[in-house]
């Protein structure tokens, strides 16, 4: 803006200038006109001194006699041009006219003591030898051109300073946004970043700090709570198994092992929190796929359901291994625990998944989108503790993966854990 107004106020200044420098012209030639006009038999002349002065201006001025209405030229001068007309006042008048292309700047002053009599000098603006009108234009445009330039360059340094004094936020934008709610460690870097948001940093870096405090002593109790449930529980288990009452003992055993499994998913929620991430390996998913489906067949068997692996090549991918294994088995347990007798259970192997799909009844659709979150149920008559599928998604988000739910069209659920392709 300063920029601007600098190269207005010079165009001005030249404007000014060259506008004063014609004026003054035009009235000293007008003045050593009126002071030496007189009329001969040629007509009206000057001195031959005079004609010299006058002369000296160059070819673009040229000089007249209005008398009583008629333009009359001046011996031994330049002539007006044809276009002139008689002022309309009795007084010293400057006008500027446009013929065609030309312009012309011109001066009538009346004659002192004569009625209707005006000396007139005129200036022919587009003559060649009139030079400095070129010249201010030159240097206005010249100055335009540079002032332009220099604008350019001014904004292109101003964009580079602005973005490398917003790489920091740039930087702080990018650790909030990749900040997982697990992972409380993570802090916003506060180095370089400008003095009016750095507050802001150190602020957000003390809530996180004290949400990070939070967590860890409610993840503490949990963990305490759980350890200290397990050994009561089963004592309790053994005692339960003693009473002969096979009505009564059945169902408290049932209780008691939903409540020990409630332990166990709290446990191991637990531990996957305070666990830093493993390092990746390969990983065949078929082998995985073969070697869960062995595990947890006896049990399948038992509540007279069938498991099967299909046919396929082997995948491997990147995961940890230990995780993606508990993941699947988890799945397993869901469609082994939560499906009738006579439900067929079949694992899929394809690319970077592992999907687990059963015939069974189904979830109900208004609570799919709620399964992965924690004492969350797909079923409202299920006995499971809501914490299964909770744990196959915070295993698989260690693992580098994610677990996603799609309810078959001829009936049952299919569960895939999705993984990374190895590269």
């Amino acid at each position: 803006m300063t920029a601007l107004v600098a190269a207005g106020a010079v165009a001005l200044l030249l404007e000014t200038t060259s506008l004063r420098l014609q004026h003054q012209t035009l009235g000293a030639f007008a003045t050593t006109l009126a002071h030496g006009v007189r009329r001969d038999r040629h007509g009206w002349t000057v001195s031959d001194a005079d004609r010299l002065a006058l002369s000296g201006g160059g070819a673009s001025f040229s000089f007249a006699v209005i008398e009583g209405g008629t333009v009359r030229s001046l011996h031994g001068l330049p002539p007006p041009p044809p276009t002139l007309a008689p002022p309309s006042r009795a007084v010293a008048t400057q006008f500027r006219r446009v013929d065609g292309a030309t312009i012309y700047s011109g001066l009538t002053v009346p004659i002192a003591g004569v009625r209707d009599r005006w000396i007139v000098v005129v200036q022919d603006l587009e003559h060649p030898t009139v030079i400095f009108d070129d010249i201010v234009t030159h240097v206005v445009v010249l100055g335009a051109a540079i002032i332009l330039i220099l604008l350019a360059a001014l904004l292109a340094i101003d964009v580079v300073i602005v973005r490398r004094s917003l790489a920091p936020i740039r930087r702080a934008s990018r650790t909030v946004q990749a900040m997982r709610p697990h992972e409380t460690d993570e802090r916003i870097d506060v180095i370089d970043l400008p003095s009016e948001v750095l507050p802001l940093a150190l602020a957000a870096n003390a809530a996180l700090e004290r949400v990070t405090l939070a967590y860890r002593t409610e993840r503490d109790f949990i963990t305490d709570t759980a350890h200290a449930l397990r050994t009561p529980l089963a004592v309790l288990r053994l005692r339960a198994e003693d009473i002969s009452d096979s009505v009564q003992r059945e169902p408290m055993l049932a209780q008691i092992d939903q409540l020990r499994a409630v332990v166990a998913g709290l446990l191991t929620i637990a531990e996957i929190d305070a666990t830093a991430p493993k390092a990746f390996m390969p990983c065949d998913l078929r082998m995985l796929a073969v070697d869960r489906a062995a595990e947890i067949a006896p049990l399948a068997i038992r509540r007279g359901q069938s498991i099967e692996v299909e046919e396929g090549d082997p995948m491997i991918v990147l995961t940890e291994p230990d995780y993606a294994a508990r993941a699947l088995e988890v799945l397993l347990e869901n469609a082994v625990l939560h499906t009738p007798r006579g439900t067929s259970i079949t694992i899929l192997v394809g690319v970077a998944a592992v999907t687990v799909m059963d015939d069974g009844p189904g979830i109900d659709p208004s609570t799919a989108t709620e399964l992965f979150e924690r004492f969350r149920r797909g079923v409202t008559e299920s006995n499971g503790t809501g914490l299964g599928l909770s744990v196959a998604a915070r295993l698989m988000e260690q693992s580098g993966g994610t677990v996603r739910y799609q309810q078959r069209v001829e009936g049952g659920s299919l569960f895939t854990l999705l993984f990374t392709v190895e590269t």
